[in-house]
């Protein structure tokens, strides 16, 4: 089977549509939040993976559209993998899971890169690559989001204004995160 044509598309375009996406994703999360509080549909946050993986797979696959196209199940399979775990661990260990958002990010970093793979496949020999980039990029993002926790060790220092400039640097800088380590693995896989 012949491989499509797919051009890389630059580091920096990557980075800034993933980091769109991840404010796409975070008005997916608000808005899912809401939806389900509203339902009396509460504790859970499978809603999580499927916010953010719909807002950042659908950027990234537009811009991979441009460069060439790749199937929309690139879409799919990262709403899948990021959300599954969350789901699993809603419904069947909620109470046994500590550190739930870590747990079910790097199971979900995992599952939904190796589910990626089958799309990069059909556009490039080296998808297989495809799993560390995805892993790394969402464990870092992963690791800004959870040093918000330890602001709070500022707030005898620094007043509540700068502490959310501090907290709300740290979110953007995840989404930053993920598209730069991501953007350099794509942009290997798809450099033939």
């Amino acid at each position: 089977m012949e491989k499509r044509s797919l051009s890389a598309p630059s580091i920096g375009a990557w980075t800034k549509y993933t980091f769109y996406g991840w404010f796409l994703g975070v008005a997916l999360v608000l808005a899912l939040s809401s939806t389900l509080d509203a339902m009396g549909i509460e504790g859970m946050q499978f809603y999580l993976g499927l916010g953010m993986g719909g807002g950042i797979g659908s950027l990234q696959w537009l811009l991979l559209k441009k460069h060439g196209g790749i199937a929309l199940k690139w879409v799919g399979y990262l709403v899948l993998g990021l959300t599954l775990p969350f789901l699993v661990v809603d419904v069947f260990l909620t109470s046994i899971v500590p550190y739930k958002l870590g747990i079910c990010v790097a199971f979900g970093a995992l599952l939904s890169g190796g589910l990626q793979i089958f799309a990069l496949r059909e556009v490039s020999p080296k998808a297989n690559m495809w799993l560390v980039y995805a892993f790394l990029g969402w464990i870092l993002a992963l690791g800004c989001l959870l040093a918000i926790d330890y602001t709070t060790f500022l707030s005898f220092y620094l007043n509540n204004l700068v502490l959310a400039l501090i907290n709300l640097f740290l979110i953007l800088a995840a989404g930053v995160l993920l598209g730069a380590v991501t953007g350099i693995g794509i942009n290997k896989i798809l450099d033939t």
